[in-house]
């Protein structure tokens, strides 16, 4: 599988896929500024290219031409803060990754939200993309209960995790069946806390939940 990953991030969740994946999975990364993105596609080997450009239909349209040079993705990974455009995400499927249970706490600042309404769960989503901000057709949902006095740090730790869970799951899924699933689970209501079958994945995500401390999130 290629996997097309589009971030102004870190990278700490790739950096987990890739670690997991190994050599069965390639990469094709684009950034728009310099981030810790391109620091882990240099450490790993991994093609990149930096695309300054303003302008959301530009950019995209430009990704989208940069992930055909590369020989064409299976998806494209979204570790982003602006929005893409059609030009982009009609050409391949196209998937975010969101700090709470859409609908609630769309936009920035989701955890710090949930943070200072003393919530007494966090969540993430991963959704397809469309031309709204955080509102495309919702793919799966991971929920874990807070213990009683969790600081804003240990949230954002709790959704570290849950955003490798749910890649890993996305992974876990197009590997199993493509991506004839996107369609027929669009219908019903998304998984909450869905199961990771691929045996591989499932080992990997529980090393690295166990390495965080995080064993008991999911």
């Amino acid at each position: 599988m290629r996997i097309g990953i589009i971030g102004s991030s870190g990278g700490s969740v790739v950096r987990e896929l890739t670690k997991a994946t190994g050599t069965s999975h390639s990469f094709a990364i684009v950034t728009d500024r310099a981030c810790g993105l391109e620091t882990l596609a240099d450490e790993y080997a991994l093609p990149w290219s930096r695309i300054i450009e303003p302008d959301n239909t530009l950019f995209s349209d430009q990704a989208r031409h940069y992930f055909d040079q590369q020989g064409g993705v299976d998806l494209v990974l979204l570790f982003y803060l602006r929005l893409v455009t059609p030009e982009l995400f009609n050409a391949y499927p196209t998937f975010n990754l969101h700090p709470s249970l859409l609908p609630e706490y769309r936009g920035f600042n989701a955890i710090e939200r949930a943070f200072e309404d003393r919530a007494d769960d966090i969540g993430a989503t991963l959704h397809l993309v469309d031309e709204q901000a955080d509102h495309g057709p919702i793919i799966a949902q991971v929920s874990t209960r807070l213990k009683k006095g969790a600081g804003i740090d240990y949230m954002h730790r709790i959704s570290f995790a849950q955003k490798t869970y749910l890649v890993f799951y996305l992974i876990d899924r197009f590997e199993a069946e493509g991506d004839n699933w996107i369609a027929s689970g669009q219908g019903g209501s998304p998984k909450m806390n869905p199961e990771i079958t691929d045996e591989a994945l499932r080992d990997s995500y529980r090393q690295f939940a166990l390495r965080e401390g995080l064993g008991d999130v999911l």
